[in-house]
């Protein structure tokens, strides 16, 4: 856990806050090939944290990005209930914590509002990709 607690998203958050929300969030594994997340189709209202392998950001088809250990995706659509803007694809073997929208609900709600410039900031960056 303590691994977890250093990840940059968690980096500005009171470990008040944190620990809860590490401790009660699912963990779930993929393996090579699997699709976690499919372009368009509606929000699940999950988000995911890379704990451990690595996955392929996908954009009609073609990679666009690739993240590891301590990365996240599925913010977007958590946040807007849009659609998914983008495939997610599991390149090896892949555990990932998955932080629902009442947690990060919560997490708002507790008074630390300093997630809110890292998750626009994701945001940003993943609009630049496109």
């Amino acid at each position: 856990m303590n691994t977890l607690r250093n990840l940059k998203i968690f980096e500005w958050i009171s470990v008040e806050i944190v620990d809860p929300i590490i401790k009660n969030s699912a963990r779930e594994i993929f393996h090579a090939g699997d699709t976690i997340i499919l372009e368009g189709t509606p929000s699940n209202g999950k988000w995911y944290i890379i704990e451990e392998g690595n996955v392929a950001i996908k954009i009609h088809g073609a990679i666009v990005w690739t993240l590891t250990e301590g990365s996240m995706f599925g913010e977007i659509a958590l946040l807007n209930e849009d659609k998914r803007s983008a495939t997610v694809e599991a390149m090896s073997d892949t555990r990932v914590i998955v932080i629902t929208q009442e947690s990060l609900i919560g997490m708002i709600n507790n008074g630390d509002n300093s997630i809110n410039k890292y998750i626009i900031q994701r945001i940003e960056e993943n609009m630049q990709c496109k």
